[in-house]
């Protein structure tokens, strides 16, 4: 057969087309192969996910250059002969990124560096830059066959180095690990106990920080967890400041046109400032060419991705860091063998990957440069979809572009947590645990803040666990002064799944990191069990301590019932009085009728109740003080006295008016006790006065003259009493604070000016509300400033002041007395009274495990956290007492019984009685009382059966060695026993009538 040659030609043309084609697919299939040798590892982010990144990223507007980024230009500067740029004009690590705006949680970013975005824009931009030379970037390691390429990138290569840029670490000299971060700590936590990849694991360093490789070493088992609380505890040191993204496109298929592109400038001026990035790309999708030129010949041969061209259509993501860029690079990415780059050929960002020191990619052509190193070099023109080099590569399949956008994050150069819990347990399946956080005041029983932690408390597969994790509370600190108060901190361990299996709680401790205390809740072992039953699957503990002590020796505040609603009256902070032992307070009648407007009410510290005590033809405000006298009440009304007496139900009202050359307003009231009134100071006219008139009820009259004078005139002062002795404090004279403690003795006729005793604490400001108390020869003052109040006691035998246990809340308009040996602050309002004791009350002992319903013998110990308490019990519901038994050991609850306890310890006050009631629900056949029934039973029923001085563990042995239900134990009941364990039987004779 004759063939044209037309037919000729096209045949060999087809051929040559066929052989190019299939050389391609096998270049293609051959690096496809060599790709495959190599573990991935990105996972698809959730919603969540990504909802959380969306709230807590920046988007980059501009980037200001550093220290570190004006250190290198200098550099090039003196090689031209250039002046130096001031480094003063550097914006600080960390606060270089302006943001197009700021998102939830993160806080404002620093503008006030000297350059603008525009200078930075117009300054010259280094042509070269590698961070991995950097003594912050740690060496190439390998993701082995793990998928955890993106903890890898971001949490070893990056975090590493962002957190020694922050704190000027040489990652270089680290031989032991100290200072480079663990990737299996964050796969481990985000992987949900699969080998299945993750998302970026930022997530994890803001909730639980970055645990050290030397801490916790990467070996590629990607299911256990770090079971040493130490680990934990160093990781909550590395925490970010700020976080974001920065964007490479412009919106067009062509972002990139060449190396000087300013759709590169942002990236560039991070990289510039010392900073490394992470990305997301199908790295087995990249195509690779030799670089043909650069200014650094060392590069020249390497490998370049010119192009990803989508081989496989499915997503295979892998994360990687850039570590830095270089301009001059050049790669023949149309293959014209052109000696000068053309358009858009020049320019690579550095990239770190994860697949070993060694490692290099194979070439389009098959081939290797021979000098792999873990580093590769990413060309400026794959981050286009549509290639900016004439005749430039579409791709076989669908070319996308390589790079879209990079993640940047900082980190804070120290960081200490406020208070975390560590938890030690064991359990068969730790996923089935959830964890919540909460506190609340010590006179509250359940969390009135709670906290559930995210990364702790996702899936991580059914592997076991014994040993610590920690978590944080600092949360529940941010815009709260939990720090000046104690406050109860609660962990609520819940058991999710009904499966049998149950968890052991060992230990829960307190670790307050300001201070290195750990405060236990159980000196021994707990072994408390977590029941999966459902209704009653969780176990809360708590612990009382105050952050910033290393104890807690006592608490001082408790909270009473406030004045109830039905006696309808209003309390608006008027004057509190002691009489008797009671407290008696100035209110207004809101049902009143004429004659009826105000109300005295009368408070029973001893039983927290409240009744009105007598109504008043007049309403009085907060600014009137009162004082009791010889069995009268007086309340002081500018240049009145009203008087009535402290007589139930009276009706008897005077006015006792001020002397003439007295104070109209603003003066201070003490009745020292010797039958006598006195007025210190206050306002006539404007002007504050340096007097104190004296009244004596007995003869219902002033002096005419004052008997004494003040060292310095004063309005708005108050005053106390202390053996006579007046104490006057604070004050205003003439527009200034008086910053002074003065003392008058009324029983001293001679001397007629007041002493000064001391100075005022520096942090009191007297202006606010304040009021001062007597109290067992010592004075309280209480004061508000910055809506915290602070809480002083003066000691006049040595004119000393310490500061005491402030007041747990706010309280406004408050007024205060002391009765039986407390103080008691009544709030505006009064919903709550609140209980000062000046000796520390001991905080209530605590049972481990708590009270509850068991279905085996429990070991309950009994614990104070202040040291050196004693703590005395009893087992029969009755309350203790100075003489029940002292608290030595741990306690064996082998029935139903409930035990009290309370601690004491000289110079404090008892504590409160704590209660936990047992119940123990033995199944029948549960002879030993350890929760099965098995041959230990079998043999515990023969012993006693052979030998009767063998006893059961158990309070109630018929109940659970019983097994027919006659009412005796014998030999039939072992029978049963017998035939139950063999499996003949599966109940016993005496559950059938249960």
């Amino acid at each position: 057969m004759k063939i044209s040659k037309k037919a000729f030609v096209l045949f060999l043309i087809f051929s040559i087309l066929l052989l190019s084609f299939q050389s391609t697919f096998a270049q293609v299939s051959k690096r496809e192969k060599e790709a495959d040798k190599q573990v991935t590892g990105l996972k698809q982010p959730s919603e969540e996910d990504k909802r959380w990144m969306n709230e807590h990223e920046i988007k980059v507007k501009g980037v200001l250059p550093n220290k570190i980024a004006l250190e290198r230009t200098n550099e090039i500067r003196l090689e031209k002969g250039l002046e130096k740029l001031d480094l003063n004009m550097a914006a600080p690590i960390g606060e270089e990124v302006i943001a197009e705006g700021l998102p939830v949680n993160i806080g404002a970013v620093s503008t006030a560096a000297s350059f603008s975005i525009t200078q930075t824009n117009q300054l010259s931009l280094l042509t070269a830059v590698d961070n991995s030379e950097l003594k912050y970037f740690p060496p190439i390691r390998n993701q082995g066959s793990t998928q955890s390429c993106g903890v890898f990138a971001q949490t070893y290569y990056q975090a590493t180095h962002m957190n020694a840029m922050a704190r000027d670490w040489n990652v270089k000299a680290d031989t032991n690990d100290s200072k480079k971060f663990s990737p299996q700590w964050s796969y481990n936590l985000l992987n949900g106990g699969s080998d299945s990849g993750t998302s970026s694991p930022y997530k994890v360093y803001f909730e639980q920080g970055i645990a050290l490789w030397g801490d916790f070493p990467f070996d590629e088992d990607y299911t256990k967890w770090p079971t040493d609380p130490n680990t934990w505890k160093n990781a909550r040191n590395f925490i970010p400041d700020k976080m974001g993204s920065v964007e490479v496109g412009d919106g067009t298929d062509t972002p990139v046109q060449n190396q000087n592109d300013d759709t590169l400038n942002n990236i560039k001026q991070l990289l510039n400032n010392g900073y490394v990035l992470t990305f997301c790309s199908t790295i087995n999708d990249w195509n690779y060419k030799p670089i043909k030129g650069a200014s650094d010949s060392s590069i020249i041969g390497r490998a370049a991705c010119y192009m990803e061209d989508d081989h496989c259509g499915e997503f295979g993501g892998h994360f990687m860091t850039i570590v830095g860029y270089d301009d001059s690079i050049w790669v023949d990415i149309n293959n014209n063998g052109k000696s000068e780059p053309d358009e858009g050929e020049k320019g690579a960002f550095k990239i770190a990957n994860s697949w070993g020191d060694k490692w290099e990619p194979q070439m389009d052509d098959g081939s290797y440069s021979g000098r792999g190193d873990g580093f590769v070099w990413l060309c400026y023109d794959a981050i286009n979809k549509v290639s900016a080099v004439n005749d430039g590569p579409k791709g076989v399949n669908v070319r996308n572009p390589a790079l879209r956008s990079a993640d940047w994050i900082t980190f804070k150069p120290s960081y200490t947590a406020s208070l975390m819990a560590e938890i030690n347990f064991t359990h068969l399946k730790r996923n089935q645990l959830r964890y919540e956080l909460g506190y609340s005041e010590i006179y509250e029983s359940s969390p009135t803040k709670t906290l559930k932690p995210s990364i702790i408390n996702q899936n991580s597969e059914e592997y076991s666990f014994s040993g610590s994790i920690m978590l944080d509370y600092t949360k529940f600190f941010y815009g709260n002064d939990l720090v000046l108060t104690p406050k109860k901190w609660y962990i609520k361990i819940t058991d999710i799944d009904p499966d049998g299996i149950k968890a052991t709680i060992n230990s829960f401790n307190l670790f307050d990191p300001n201070t290195g205390a750990l405060v236990k809740y159980s000196d021994t072992a707990m072994n408390l069990t977590v029941n999966d039953t459902p209704g009653s699957n969780s176990v809360t503990l708590c612990i009382q301590y105050k952050p910033g002590t290393s104890e807690l020796p006592g608490y001082q505040w408790n909270i009473k019932n406030g004045i109830n609603t039905n006696l309808g009256v209003s309390y608006i902070g008027g004057g509190v009085v002691n009489f008797n032992g009671r407290l008696y307070a100035i209110a207004n009648n809101n049902n009143g009728t004429s004659g009826k407007d105000g109300a005295l009410l009368e408070y029973n510290p001893l039983t927290e109740q409240w009744s009105v005590f007598r109504y008043m033809p007049k309403s009085f405000g907060r600014s009137e003080q009162s004082v009791v006298c010889n069995g009268k009440l007086y309340i002081f009304s500018g240049e009145a006295a009203y008087v009535c007496s402290m007589v139930k139900n009276s009706s008897d009202w005077d006015i006792v008016m001020l002397p003439d050359s007295g104070p109209d307003n603003l003066y201070s009231v003490i009745a020292p006790g010797n039958g006598k009134i006195y007025i210190i100071g206050g306002d006539i006219s404007g002007k504050s006065l340096n007097t104190i008139f004296e009244y004596s009820a007995q003869s219902n009259n002033w002096t005419e003259a004052p008997v004494a004078y003040l060292q310095q005139p004063v309005s708005a002062a108050v005053s106390a009493s202390i053996e006579g002795k007046i104490y006057i404090m604070g004050g205003r004279t003439n527009g200034s604070d008086v910053e002074t403690v003065e003392m008058y003795n009324p029983a001293d006729t001679t001397t007629k000016t007041t002493q000064v005793l001391s100075a005022l604490p520096d942090s009191i400001l007297m202006f606010d509300d304040y009021k001062i108390i007597s109290l067992n020869n010592k004075i309280y003052l209480l004061a508000s400033k910055l809506w915290i109040n602070y809480v002083y006691e003066f000691n006049p035998y040595g004119n000393t002041w310490e500061q005491k246990e402030d007041v747990p809340e706010y309280v406004e308009a408050f007024n205060a007395e002391a009765a039986n040996g407390k103080v008691y602050v009544f709030p505006k309002d009064c919903n709550g009274v609140l209980e000062f004791n000046p000796v520390p009350v001991i905080p209530k002992p605590v049972f481990s495990p708590t009270g509850g319903t068991y279905n085996s013998i429990q070991t309950v110990s009994i614990n104070c956290i202040t040291n050196g308490a004693t703590i005395r019990y009893t087992t029969d519901g009755t309350t203790p007492t100075s003489t029940s038994a002292v608290y030595t050991g741990p306690i064996t609850v082998a029935g139903t019984k409930t035990i009290k306890a309370y601690a004491s310890k000289t110079g404090m006050t008892d504590s409160y009685v704590s209660s936990a009631s047992y119940t123990l629900a033995l199944r029948v056949g549960d002879v030993n009382g350890d929760g099965f029934i098995n041959s230990n039973d079998f043999e515990l029923l023969r012993s006693h059966l052979q030998n009767s001085k063998i006893k059961f563990p158990v309070d109630d042995p018929i109940w659970v060695a019983d097994l027919d239900g006659n009412g005796y134990i014998n030999s039939i009941d072992l029978a049963y026993m017998n035939q139950y364990l063999q499996g003949k039987r599966t109940f016993f004779p005496k559950e059938m009538s249960l």
